[in-house]
């Protein structure tokens, strides 16, 4: 691919050029000029949100996204709000949400601790590096209490 081209393309139409136009002066396909110009698009849309957001940034989001990690992982890596990175999300077409993970019994006794010692389930969700989603806890926390009665009666049962 000519880069001096994409970047043409998109100088053109910043500079308020028609698809027709462009393609006249550069002498170039219609979809070479709509595929740039719409990637351009989608920058705007989301430099429009707030935060000029390059496409070097716009392209971190996308490969830690498809890395499998969730959207406070990548805020802390990017330092761009979550509101901004779903958006990034929803206009590249992948998942708004990364699938939360499963925790073992014992991370659900440390959870449990956890919610002991800070009593707010965001706080809990935050300090695990957003690993757990808020209904998740939220259902859990009860759950581990259950099995921590439980671990204990057996602990008891052995001595």
């Amino acid at each position: 691919m000519n880069f001096n081209l994409k970047e043409r393309i998109l100088e053109l139409r910043k500079s308020g050029k028609t698809y027709n136009e462009i393609i006249s002066e550069l002498k170039c396909a219609k979809s070479t000029v709509s595929y740039h110009c719409s990637k351009l698009k989608k920058i705007e849309e989301i430099n429009n949100f707030g935060k000029n957001i390059t496409e070097d940034d716009i392209n971190l989001i996308i490969t830690l996204k498809k890395e499998g990690k969730t959207n406070i992982e990548i805020r802390k890596i990017t330092s761009i709000n979550e509101d901004k990175i779903l958006k990034i999300c929803k206009s590249n077409d992948l998942k708004l949400y990364t699938h939360y993970l499963l925790p073992t019994e014992n991370d659900l006794l440390i959870l449990q601790k956890k919610y002991e010692e800070l009593k707010n389930i965001k706080k809990v969700h935050e300090s695990f590096g957003g690993k757990y989603s808020h209904s998740f806890l939220r259902k859990n926390i009860k759950k581990t209490k259950r099995i921590k009665s439980e671990i204990e009666r057996k602990e008891k049962k052995m001595l």
